[in-house]
């Protein structure tokens, strides 16, 4: 669930409830003002000293409840929001949030009467109405969210670029990416300045295998947004889908200086790295780094053993960096995968197929681990483990083909508007 949904309960547990009135006043007034501060784990502290005296208090029950939920303590959450709304069933603010926290802790059905219950008490509290129209967007149920959202707009006379944004997804679910994207741009003219709806739209060109007006859409934003992650990634996608490996890699190396210690611009490389050429000295050495600051992530150990690979280097260092990506993260299946091709290539077939079954065990779904098994079952004379596999790999790449033919039709390459350039353009060429 978004934040925001969260952050305006918060802001609720200020503007609808009264001030509890008892000794812990002062306290009382600290935790509220942390909470106005974003400094949440004080806000808790100070909420469990007062919650140790006045244990049946609505207020501070419901306010330390909102503070967890906020924190991702959500079995916590869930037993104070819960006492918190039989205790005051006429709060909408407490169903509210007992909705988030069941939402949050996968029960989807109960989550959703709690919303009900919330919107018949909401009256007129507008910052209600929105957070139930994030609720309901990240339950799927974007016609209602576009209501309650359409509720909120009138009341309060907000930036309609999120109703916008949740009409955009209404129509997509619908099947209408047209209307979808017109419903976009909107958004993102009502706040030329909000990243979110660049990326939705750009994100649905992508889905749908039409890269460039995501190009077209992410290009000229780059100054804008260039100290965010998702752009770079989007954008890299689209360079990708259109061909250019070198400016994708810069792309996806953006990511990596914004946020070094995480995997996201490394593993959006993996399937670049055939491409890089001469840029692959420049990216083993980002991954040499990546890898001695965050020694317990395979990702680092898996992705340079793939690019020393590429590069001819010797079979006991690429060896020693799988193993590794299987030592600190024992199911990480692509290493299995990737070191068994080590030792078929060592005729150590045995011991490939250990890996490869170990592969299989925590992927079965992976079609080229059964592959090599079928291959390596004949060469070790056991015709009937071969053949299941093969078998096995034949029904896999089936299935697959299947899932791509109805995404292709359900996500057809579109013709698309930006501003007042429309153009139609076919699929990119497939990778």
């Amino acid at each position: 669930m978004k934040l925001a949904a969260i952050s305006i309960v918060l802001g609720l547990s200020i503007v609808l409830l009264a001030p509890a009135q008892n000794s812990g006043e002062a306290e009382f007034a600290r935790a509220m003002q942390f909470i106005a501060e974003g400094k949440f784990p004080q806000a808790e502290q100070s909420l469990r000293a007062l919650e140790k005296g006045h244990p049946a208090l609505f207020e501070i029950r419901y306010r330390l409840g909102v503070v967890l939920l906020r924190q991702g303590k959500f079995a916590e959450a869930s037993s104070r929001l819960e006492a918190a709304s039989k205790q005051s069933p006429d709060s909408a603010a407490a169903w509210l949030a007992v909705a988030q926290v069941r939402f949050k802790l996968g029960q989807r059905l109960s989550a959703l009467e709690a919303a009900a219950r919330a919107a018949n008490l909401a009256g007129d509290a507008p910052p209600i109405w929105h957070a139930l129209a994030l609720l309901h967007s990240d339950a799927g149920g974007f016609a209602t969210a576009v209501a309650f959202e359409e509720r909120y707009v009138q009341a309060s006379g907000a930036n309609p670029s999120e109703l916008h944004r949740l009409r955009a997804q209404a129509h997509r679910v619908a099947g209408d990416p047209a209307q979808a994207a017109d419903e976009f741009q909107r958004a993102i003219s009502a706040a030329p300045d909000r990243w979110t709806a660049y990326g939705d739209l750009a994100g649905m060109f992508l889905d749908h295998r039409t890269p460039e007006p995501a190009l077209v859409l992410l290009d000229p934003v780059s100054g804008r947004f260039r100290r965010m992650a998702e752009y770079h990634h989007l954008l890299g996608l689209a360079l990708y889908q259109t061909g250019n490996a070198d400016k994708a890699i810069d792309s996806f190396l953006a990511i990596a200086d914004l946020e070094p210690n995480s995997d996201l611009g490394y593993a959006s490389l993996e399937t670049l790295l055939a491409d890089a050429g001469a840029r692959r000295a420049e990216i083993a050495a980002r991954l040499r780094g990546f890898r001695g600051r965050n020694p317990n992530n395979p990702v680092g150990h898996f992705l340079l053993a793939r690019l020393l690979a590429l590069e001819g280097a010797a079979q006991p260092e690429i060896e020693v960096l799988l193993r590794r990506a299987i030592a600190v993260e024992p199911k990480f299946w692509p290493a299995y995968y990737e070191l068994a091709q080590v030792f078929e290539t060592l005729s150590k077939n045995a011991e490939a197929v250990r890996l490869l079954n170990a592969a299989v065990r925590l992927n079965p779904e992976y079609a080229a681990a059964h592959f090599s098994l079928s291959r390596l079952y004949a060469k070790l004379g056991d015709r009937d483990l071969a053949v299941s596999h093969r078998k096995r790999h034949g029904e896999l790449l089936d299935r697959q083909r299947a899932a791509t033919a109805r995404a292709r039709a359900e996500s057809p390459a579109l013709s698309y508007r930006l501003g007042d350039a429309e153009s139609s353009v076919a699929p990119a060429k497939e990778r």
